[in-house]
């Protein structure tokens, strides 16, 4: 019998993402116990791990980040009948860690898979509860400094029954899970991964360096407690705390340019994972600022890296934006397939006014009749040209539409470049926007 719905695959996770091997054995031991799939309840929450259930021809429930741990207890309580199977990761066992203790001292009978990488996986790489001292990450950028949360000596001494410690790549993580699924009581599974979208792309981590570091902590691979009975909670002793110290929060930004807006002007850039449109769209609000302007910016785009859709609503105004929601767009400016699809819905309620941008590649795929306000971008030219890459494409795309409806100056938007990104990245920006700007004066 299989319990992973073949149709659903392959896994939506990030290249190289350990969580698609875990499910995998976590396949397999639901064959070894050989339970009823309509017996099973798969509970997940909020995180790059709540993708999981849908791939299960299980009986699955998803919810709120960190609290999937009440949801199962309700759900045993309710029928005890079930085998009722936690799928969470470290981030949801620090937002949800009073849950995790209390369902360890309570001794439920659930069993739960913490899909540990170390960092918040779905929303940038920032430090999470278990994060190793150290460790670079997108809140930690000079090394974590805090004592990293030992997930499985929390429920051993606060009552669980079985408590153990693998990594993904463990032979037998199959039968483990097995195992600790036919315990009664409270099972944890605390399973170290990679998550190579964030954590593994700041931080020296392989398969063999999960033992050194598991030695280093003092958190040892293996079953670390087996026990059929319920033991009295004990409080933990090591109550030190690190703070962060805090930086000085750096200076308003200081007009330094004119500006040619005499209404609210509400845009849309739609592109790929990838070709940097959330960082296009944040510099170029940057300059709409320099330019005396007022902006908001709101970001659209699935949890995966690399893959699918970006989109960015950038609204300017000269008076402050109280509302940052845009019903029909002014510009529009779309430079990929992903983002075409992910807002063509959006494309029906505009107006014969708003100006459309789109990659000539892709004018053939809008659904909308030819008229005056639709503008063809020479993507392929550009890249042809090596002077434009996918990085700096939506930045590129914007300027154009600088050019074309002189917003603002377009050396505001080379000063945002300059002051917001490192040299080596502004100095590719510019070369490209350069090229632009050399073919917008040749004609």
């Amino acid at each position: 019998m299989d319990y992973l719905i073949k149709e659903t695959l392959p896994f939506k996770f990030c290249p190289g993402c350990s969580h698609g091997i875990i499910l995998k054995r976590l396949d397999e031991a639901l064959k070894t116990l050989n339970l009823p799939p309509n017996k099973v309840v798969i509970v997940s929450d909020i995180g790059c791990v709540g993708l999981s259930d849908h791939h299960f021809a299980t009986n699955t429930f998803h919810g709120q980040h960190g609290r999937s741990i009440t949801y199962a207890t309700g759900i045993k309580l309710a029928n005890p009948g079930l085998a009722v199977i936690v799928l969470i990761g470290d981030g949801g066992c620090g937002i949800g860690g009073h849950h995790l203790i209390n369902a360890a001292r309570r001794n439920v009978d659930l069993t739960v898979l913490v899909f540990n990488n170390f960092n918040f996986g779905m929303t940038g790489g920032e430090h999470s509860v278990t994060t190793p001292p150290d460790s670079f990450t997108t809140s930690t950028p000079a090394g974590c400094i805090e004592r990293p949360m030992d997930i499985c000596a929390t429920v051993a001494v606060n009552g669980a029954s079985f408590v153990a410690r693998a990594t993904a790549f463990e032979d037998n993580l199959g039968g483990i899970i097995a195992e600790a699924i036919s315990c009664k009581g409270l099972s944890l599974l605390d399973i170290w991964e990679f998550c190579t979208a964030y954590y593994v792309s700041r931080n020296p981590i392989n398969r063999k360096s999960f033992i050194v570091l598991s030695d280093k902590l003092n958190m040892p691979m293996g079953i670390i407690k087996k026990t059929p009975h319920r033991e009295r909670a004990v409080p933990p002793t090591d109550r030190q705390s690190f703070i962060t110290p805090q930086k000085e929060a750096p200076g308003g930004l200081i007009r330094k340019y004119h500006n040619n807006l005499k209404e609210k002007v509400r845009i849309i850039l739609a592109g790929s994972a990838g070709q940097k449109v959330r960082s296009a769209a944040s510099i170029f609000s940057r300059a709409a600022i320099l330019s005396g302007l007022y902006a908001a910016q709101k970001d659209d785009y699935p949890i995966t890296i690399m893959t699918g859709y970006s989109v960015a609503e950038i609204i300017l105004h000269s008076k402050p934006i109280l509302y940052t929601g845009i019903e029909v767009p002014d510009l529009v400016i779309i430079i990929s397939r992903d983002g075409l699809n992910r807002i063509r819905d959006r494309l029906k309620p505009i107006k014969d006014e708003t100006m459309i941008f789109i990659d000539d590649a892709l004018r053939d795929q809008l659904d909308i009749e030819f008229r005056n306000s639709i503008y063809r971008i020479p993507v392929q030219d550009w890249v042809e040209a090596k002077e434009v890459g996918r990085k700096n494409l939506a930045l590129v795309a914007l300027g154009y539409v600088l050019n074309k409806n002189q917003l603002f100056p377009i050396d505001a938007l080379k000063d945002a470049i300059i002051s917001s990104a490192p040299t080596n990245i502004a100095d590719e920006n510019l070369k490209a926007l350069n090229y632009w700007e050399r073919l917008a004066i040749e004609g």
